[in-house]
């Protein structure tokens, strides 16, 4: 069957377009557990061998955090010198997961407060240094507290 250029174009056009569909569902797929629900992060926990990273200050983790939780504030995350808004030294994030007991090999779930921006940039520092399990709690730790911690036994509190 011989098409003519126009049309060769068009077919050439749709079949890439069919590849672009299935290679971002096939992604979508692999990555379909980043994002979870309070309840789902509540299960992961119950199961056991996951680390809960509480992403908000030193501060506001000492005024309370999931039980269980380590802190890795995003804040720490920066560099120290330079510009404000790169990322720290490969040592002096080595060096905040190393202090937080998280591997490469960790599962890895980041909560916060208020703003989706420090936990995404903390998944991605996180993904960027080697660590291949991280999710994010699609809610915030206020909400964990409302949601989960009727009796106070799965949050700390100070």
């Amino acid at each position: 069957m011989i098409f003519n250029p126009k049309t060769r174009s068009y077919i050439k056009g749709l079949v890439l377009l069919v590849m672009f569909l299935f290679a971002g569902l096939a992604t979508a797929a692999e990555h379909s557990n980043i994002l979870l629900s309070i309840d789902e992060v509540k299960a992961r926990i119950e199961q056991g061998n996951v680390t809960l990273v509480d992403s908000r200050s030193l501060v506001e983790f000492k005024k309370g955090h999931i039980k269980g939780a380590v802190s890795l504030p995003t804040d720490e995350t920066f560099t120290k010198t330079g510009r404000s808004d790169l990322v720290a030294t490969i040592t002096e994030i080595r060096d905040l997961m190393s202090a937080a007991g998280i591997t490469s090999e960790s599962k890895i779930i980041i909560y916060g407060d208020k703003t989706f921006l420090d936990m995404s940039r903390l998944f991605w520092v996180l993904e960027t240094f080697g660590v291949k399990d991280v999710a994010i709690m699609n809610g915030f730790f206020g909400e964990w507290v409302k949601k989960i911690t009727r009796h106070k036994k799965d949050c700390k509190l100070s």
